[in-house]
């Protein structure tokens, strides 16, 4: 052979290497130097991270749909598919064809608010199979009628057996309190009554055709693997299926969670040891507002620090555990603290970490502070890196085409500047609303008195009507006076509240009541001057006016300021006896001092093109 023969073969050699390399590497991109980021052109995401010294392969596939996805109707469908395509999983695997069974491969499956889930744990030689059963099952499933109603009555069954465990009451109580209305988007079986409605085949295969699509699904693979490998035999099961039509930026929109507008607290009992108070905030999530994020991450890592004056003083009064947690999704957020005190110091211990946290801004919000959380948060984010979860966080965070989120949270974390920090706190703790719980045990409860210190508190104090006897301005019986206790308490534990105490009465009452406490209590109050005037003109109030007086004077002997109360007063007709009865009455109009909006308005105002910038 030539030199030349030899030459040229050896650059046909080299260049087929090159271009066998560059076809291998083709649509790839490396992240932190371990994972591969492969983009196909149907849409379909694989993150692949290989681990030679794992002894199985773990393969998840995530499609970006959860209750955040669903409208009323529709409430709980992200769960029911994922449970149904699960479940033709675990057929396959109990009938042990293809070399893999429940023997050698593990199935978990879970729906999120925003994604649902279905991982395989199998050694590396069947990882093939695992791929085809994940495709097959997946994207290519037949649903039947039948499938669909036998797996809506296992669910509302779970529904049952939920209602009977007091950790499932208590995270829907909290969910419920923190989202309201909204709270069907945040609990993954949606309608808690169990109807289901509008469910049928027919919405079912229409969600199941809009969102198990590729280019709305991201699919990990971690393990004893080689990753062109694993790449091209991905590649080439996967191909066929269909690409979505929809818009990914559309789906991908800020979800308008509303607002809080009210502080409010529940009791639930539970079989529990020591009591525990979980104190949430809502917050916004990483995409509707990123920066918030960082500051919420880095307040978590702060409190947390056993050096801050907070946790020595919590120790010191017995308390066994105290701790931050910032539950981030794309959409929404949740701050947690837990607080585990000693039993007898429950109270003490909780006023003295609620009262702090109002005021964070003036306590641990300083320079070395603040550098001790970042140093903590490092130490973190680190270990979660280091972790087999760290694929797992980064699809969390995945928005359509956008991976970017927790590769650079650490960075994002270390550049909080002091007075943004500040301003943050202001705004999402000193000035928001919060939701409490207790979970503690029955005698704990009785002996403790919780429930004269900790009355349950939720939204329908709004709606509170109080009744009365024909020509009575007092109120009596226990369901009264338990509402206006509740009431004091609502309005003391919501400072911006403001609230207009409405009296009725029917004109088949007497026309006029006297009560020589009113009448004292209103020639003292500057802000009653024309009902003053009536009073001494006729030395009397009508019914209507009396009953809402007595109720302002309550809420004013107790502690709640003139300027935060006020009342109307309307007498009414009636043409039978049950509407006079319904004519005695007085309602409440609960307002707040500061307008609270919705997080998207809040953070971007209403046009859309705002949150593109």
């Amino acid at each position: 052979m030539t030199h030349f023969t030899k030459s040229f073969s050896l650059l046909c050699f080299v260049l087929f290497f090159l271009t066998g390399a560059a076809q291998t590497l083709q649509n790839v991109k490396t992240l932190d130097n371990s994972i591969y980021l492969s983009k196909q052109n149907n849409g379909f995401n694989m993150l692949i991270q290989a681990q030679p010294q794992a002894g199985n392969v773990q393969i998840t596939t995530y499609v970006k749909v959860g209750t955040v996805y669903e409208n009323d109707s529709v409430s709980g469908i992200s769960y029911i598919l994922q449970n149904i395509l699960s479940d033709k999983i675990a057929s396959y695997l109990r009938k042990n064809k293809s070399g893999i069974s429940f023997q050698n491969t593990s199935l978990v499956a879970y729906t999120t608010t925003e994604l649902s889930a279905f991982q395989l744990t199998t050694s590396p030689a069947n990882y093939t199979t695992c791929l085809q059963l994940l495709h097959d099952s997946v994207f290519a499933s037949r649903i039947s009628e039948t499938e669909l109603k036998n797996k809506i009555e296992a669910v509302r069954k779970e529904i049952a057996e939920g209602n009977e465990d007091y950790k499932t009451q208590f995270q829907t109580k909290m969910i419920e309190r923190l989202y309201r209305k909204d709270a069907k988007k945040q609990l993954l079986i949606g309608d808690t009554s169990g109807t289901y409605p509008f469910i049928d085949l027919e919405h079912v295969l229409a969600f199941y055709e809009k969102y198990y699509v590729p280019n709305n699904t991201l699919l990990n693979a971690m393990g004893n693997l080689e990753p062109s490998q694993f790449q091209s035999k991905a590649e080439s099961i996967f191909k066929e299926v269909r690409k979505g039509e929809f818009d990914r930026e559309l789906i991908a929109k800020v979800i308008d969670f509303k607002a809080m507008l009210y502080t409010t607290q529940f009791v639930v009992n539970a079989p529990i040891e020591q009591p525990q108070f979980e104190i949430c905030w809502q917050f916004p999530g990483t995409r509707s507002n990123a920066k918030s994020s960082y500051y919420a991450f880095l307040l978590s890592a702060m409190f947390n620090d056993p050096n801050n004056f907070i946790q020595v003083k919590a120790r010191k009064l017995g308390c066994k555990k105290l701790t931050a947690e910032f539950d981030a999704s794309n959409f929404s957020g949740v701050l947690r603290v837990t607080i585990v005190p000693d039993k007898q110091k429950l109270f003490e211990t909780y006023n003295f970490v609620v009262t702090e946290l109002q005021r964070l801004d003036k306590t641990i919000l300083n320079e070395s502070m603040i550098k001790v959380g970042m140093l903590n948060f490092q130490k973190e984010y680190s270990n979660i890196k280091a972790s087999k979860d760290y694929l797992k966080w980064i699809t969390k965070y995945w928005v359509y085409d956008d991976e970017t989120y927790f590769a650079q949270l650490k960075d994002s974390v270390f550049a909080v500047e002091d007075r943004r920090m500040r301003k943050f706190i202001i705004e999402y703790i000193n000035q928001t609303p919060h939701v409490t719980g207790l979970l503690i045990n029955e005698t704990d409860r009785a002996e403790l008195k919780v429930d004269s210190l900790l009355p349950d508190l939720d939204p329908s104090v709004n709606d509170y009507i109080f009744r009365y006897k024909q020509n009575i301005t007092d109120l009596e019986g226990a369901d009264n006076l338990n509402m206006q206790s509740r009431l004091l308490q609502w309005l003391t534990i919501n400072p911006d509240l403001v609230l207009q105490v409405n009296g009725c009465s029917d004109e088949g009452e007497f026309g006029k009541t006297k009560d020589d406490s009113i009448r004292l209590f209103i020639d003292s109050i500057p802000t009653f001057e024309k009902i003053r005037k009536d009073l001494f003109k006729t030395g009397s109030l009508r019914p209507e006016m009396m009953r809402a007086m007595k109720i302002i004077k309550y809420l004013y002997d107790h502690g709640i300021a003139m300027e935060r109360l006020k009342g109307t007063s309307m007498p009414f007709s009636s043409k039978t006896d049950e509407e006079a009865i319904e004519n005695m009455k007085v309602t409440l109009t609960i307002d707040k001092l500061r307008k609270a909006v919705s997080l998207y308005e809040y953070h971007y105002g209403k046009g859309k093109d705002n949150y593109k910038k």
